[in-house]
């Protein structure tokens, strides 16, 4: 998994199959590793930078937790999953960055208290299967959580403490079963679209596009779909919205694929919807990431260098609106 700094085009966080995080600046050059980050006794699932670019959150398969001081490149703490079982994804709350959400290999949604290390009564939920993806809308309210039986189902967080979930929908997204290996929720994709949509990879070679109703508990209706190369549940594929203003029509989706390509894809056309492919990469890719100002994209592949994974940096060229490698 790949994440940018929310307020820092330059750094990148990296999460590797060998235990480690790597810290990177992507505007060096050439694009260097500041830091290396090890606690982790097995391979990081995932990674989210606090709003402040503070702290980082990582989990693993040794199921802990670990909050990193993002300056400092040290371990501040280390959180045991309440199930001690293998963590997959973990999330901050963007409104309240001193809650931490959190998808577990027994198919349980947590909530963690990141000052305190605790897990509040009321702050489990069991979904069942293995949880590989998570998302939040922008109040913070609504979590979206994928897993590996084709279902995403959304959970409201209790607005007064944080802490209580409790389940509203329930959704599979595709009769064959396959995993869903990541959630990315947005506000509006374009002026057209001004609805808030939820776009979600599934191992059934699909990549599918949600409108989202809010107001009644993140109900899912879905929008399009579209062919994308992954049929492997245990890849990982992983995609997210671009920037709107890059593209003069049209709203457009970037996505990871087996066949070792980047897809660029208009959600808004009814055919010919892959508007640019990019092949940097040998293998099948896996992480996808703009940075803050969306002048970058960084992308990553299976099979790795010395911290398990290969980097891609594609500059935007404003005069012709599109990524050069």
């Amino acid at each position: 998994m790949l994440k940018f700094a929310n307020n820092d085009k330059s750094k990148l966080c990296c999460a590797s199959n060998d235990g480690t995080l790597s810290i990177c600046d992507v505007l060096t050059s050439p694009p260097c590793v500041k830091a290396i980050l090890r606690c982790h006794t097995g391979p990081v699932t995932g990674c989210d930078w606090s709003a402040s670019d503070e702290l980082i959150a990582s989990c693993s398969t040794d199921a802990t937790i670990c909050f990193w001081d993002a300056i400092r490149h040290c371990c501040l703490r280390c959180v045991s999953d309440p199930f001690y079982s293998s963590v997959l994804v973990c999330l901050f709350n963007p409104i309240n960055n001193n809650i931490l959400i959190t998808g577990n290999k027994a198919g349980f949604v947590c909530v963690l208290n990141v000052s305190t290390g605790m897990y509040p009564k009321g702050g489990k939920h069991k979904i069942g299967g293995q949880i590989l993806s998570l998302a939040v809308n922008s109040s913070g309210q609504i979590i979206w959580v994928g897993n590996d039986k084709s279902e995403i189902v959304s959970l409201k967080l209790n607005s007064s403490d944080n802490s209580i979930l409790t389940k509203c929908h329930r959704i599979i997204t595709s009769p064959n079963r396959g995993a869903i290996t990541c959630l990315s929720w947005r506000s509006w994709i374009s002026r057209e679209a001004r609805d808030p949509m939820l776009l979600a990879n599934c191992a059934n070679n699909i990549l599918c596009l949600y409108k989202v109703s809010e107001n009644d508990g993140g109900s899912l209706y879905l929008k399009k779909k579209f062919l994308v190369h992954h049929a492997r549940s245990n890849h990982l594929l992983r995609s997210t919205f671009c920037p709107i203003m890059s593209f003069r029509q049209g709203a457009c989706v970037v996505t990871s694929s087996e066949d070792s390509c980047i897809y660029f894809v208009d959600v808004e056309r009814e055919s010919n919807y892959t508007v640019n492919k990019l092949q940097g990469h040998a293998c099948v890719t896996l992480g996808v990431t703009f940075n803050y100002d969306e002048t970058i994209l960084a992308t990553s592949d299976v099979q790795g260098t010395r911290n398990g994974t290969n980097f891609s940096f594609l500059k935007k060229n404003e005069e012709r609106n599109e990524f050069l490698l």
